[in-house]
């Protein structure tokens, strides 16, 4: 059976799960392995991301949740790249600060610094409290300036409404943090 890609959501609907399924890993997969190897993966890496990126876009169109103005295999690509980045970021070891000392405003927030010098970990020394979750959240809205669109992909939010209500609920974490601990004040205004 030849599979033409603006075909693949209906066939998933329609239960052609096995002709989709071995045309995305002939099709697909050999790319993705390609990619992981080249960024300090393994086969088994490989595998695993490729089908979590699987099973997440076969939830979407049987929830009819994926937008059809997406190109299947670029927006399969995109879901491994992105749960392989947030894989890689979960298995590094860091070292995370968590004394707070001096009393803060919610304007420190909005001032983190942005710039090439400054600690792109600035975020990390809060992740006891806000959690890993919501450090990542706020480092991609904070310093990388992401879209919301681009977060939902990465984070595997169901919607942007999510992944904004969830950036507004983490952004009040760290201002209260902020507003509790002092010394935190004189480290961000030298920053």
């Amino acid at each position: 059976m030849k599979i033409v890609e603006e075909q693949i959501p209906e066939l998933i609907l329609q239960q052609k799960d096995n002709f989709v399924l071995s045309h995305l890993y002939k099709e697909l997969f050999p790319t993705v392995q390609n990619y992981i190897k080249r960024n300090n993966g393994i086969a088994d890496d490989a595998h695993d991301v490729f089908q979590d990126a699987i099973v997440y876009f076969y939830k979407q169109v049987v929830e009819k949740t994926f937008d059809p103005k997406y190109k299947v295999y670029g927006y399969i690509y995109k879901l491994a790249i992105n749960k392989w980045l947030n894989k890689i970021s979960r298995d590094q070891k860091m070292v995370f600060h968590t004394e707070m000392t001096e009393e803060m405003g919610e304007r420190y927030v909005d001032a983190l610094p942005k710039n090439e010098s400054a600690p792109r970990d600035m975020l990390s020394r809060f992740v006891s409290v806000l959690g890993d979750k919501c450090v990542e959240l706020l480092n991609y809205r904070i310093y990388s300036d992401m879209m919301f669109e681009d977060i939902v992909l990465r984070m595997g939010y169901v919607s942007e409404a999510a992944a904004k209500m969830n950036f507004k609920r983490c952004r009040e974490k760290l201002v209260e943090i902020i507003k509790s601990n002092p010394a935190l004040a004189e480290q961000l205004r030298n920053s």
